[in-house]
């Protein structure tokens, strides 16, 4: 069965900086990951934009995300911290 590139859906921007969805497998049919996410619409699994939002959480000192809403505050605040840039993660 023949697979077609789709460019990941963007999930937020803030101050220039845009935070995409990754999918498992690189297959939208998967899923999304939970707690991955990447720079770029053509971010996948292991590339140098990806991140985890947990880790992004211990450099900010924050707790770890528990729903939607934390794991939306500390993108915020990583893009605020300079940790988040429109080109890569610190």
């Amino acid at each position: 069965m023949p697979y077609e590139f789709v460019e990941a859906e963007m999930l937020m921007e803030y101050r220039g900086v845009k935070v995409y969805h990754i999918y498992k497998d690189n297959m939208v049919d998967e899923g999304r990951h939970k707690h991955w996410f990447g720079l770029t619409p053509r971010c996948h699994e292991g590339d140098r934009d990806m991140f985890d939002v947990r880790d992004l959480a211990r450099q900010l000192n924050m707790p770890e995300p528990k729903n939607d809403m934390d794991v939306i505050v500390i993108m915020l605040h990583g893009i605020e911290k300079g940790i988040l840039t429109k080109s890569s993660v610190a």
